[in-house]
């Protein structure tokens, strides 16, 4: 749902670009595609990226809960430290943003 939204906007801007909407914000089609200048990133965070089966089992094994065993938690977290930065989304927002991830001093 997000990358629709975020195609969807995308759209809307280019079409207030092409329809003068910078210099003429008061005409109604202006009105009628007004989107927020903000950019979508779609950073799917999921188990099926591990590469490690039986880690993958492991926590997808784990319920829904707010109450978890602390080596759960621990798992959970270095999962999603494996995750999000092998992520595509997540290197192409670094890339646009102009930022890198460094490790801890």
């Amino acid at each position: 749902m997000l990358k629709d939204i975020s195609a969807r906007w995308d759209t809307a801007r280019r079409l207030r670009h092409l329809a003068g909407c910078d210099t003429n914000k008061d005409a109604p089609v202006c009105a009628a595609i007004r989107v927020p200048q903000a950019k979508i990133y779609a950073i799917d965070v999921s188990f099926a990226a591990l590469q490690d089966k039986a880690e993958r089992d492991y926590l997808n094994q784990q319920p829904t809960s707010f109450v978890l065993p602390p080596e759960a938690v621990d798992r959970l977290r270095a999962a999603a430290g494996k995750i999000i930065p092998a992520s595509p989304e997540f290197q192409r927002m670094l890339k646009d943003a102009g930022l890198k991830v460094v490790g801890a001093p």
